[in-house]
């Protein structure tokens, strides 16, 4: 399977464009992704730079992973998590253009 490239936010996946967008709890994740589009970070790493619990941000990155936006990587005896390519493009595509052009109305 290629690298997953979308022009825009209507190329992404309906599943991953719910988690990031329509449903509940859309606008943690797409704050995680943010965070992690700056380096790998471990769950209580998320959750400070959130202001969320941890096991709020363990529960967001657990549906993160599953979309296969984000994975895990091993350090020593801790998980960090990163963004994956199919994460970063989604994320640059929910960025790209001009706010109110390209983004649901519902980040705006």
């Amino acid at each position: 399977m290629g690298k997953e490239v979308f022009k825009s936010w209507a190329e992404i996946p309906e599943g991953a464009l719910d988690l990031l967008v329509h449903g509940p709890g859309a606008r943690t994740r797409l704050k995680i992704l943010e965070a992690l589009s700056g380096g790998k970070m471990n769950c209580n790493q998320v959750a400070r730079a959130l202001g969320i619990s941890w096991w709020s941000a363990q529960r967001h990155l657990e549906r993160l992973l599953e979309a296969g936006l984000i994975r895990t990587v091993a350090f020593g005896r801790r998980t960090l998590y990163a963004l994956t390519p199919k994460g970063l493009s989604a994320l640059l595509a929910l960025r790209s253009g001009p706010v109110g052009h390209n983004l649901p109305t519902r980040l705006l």
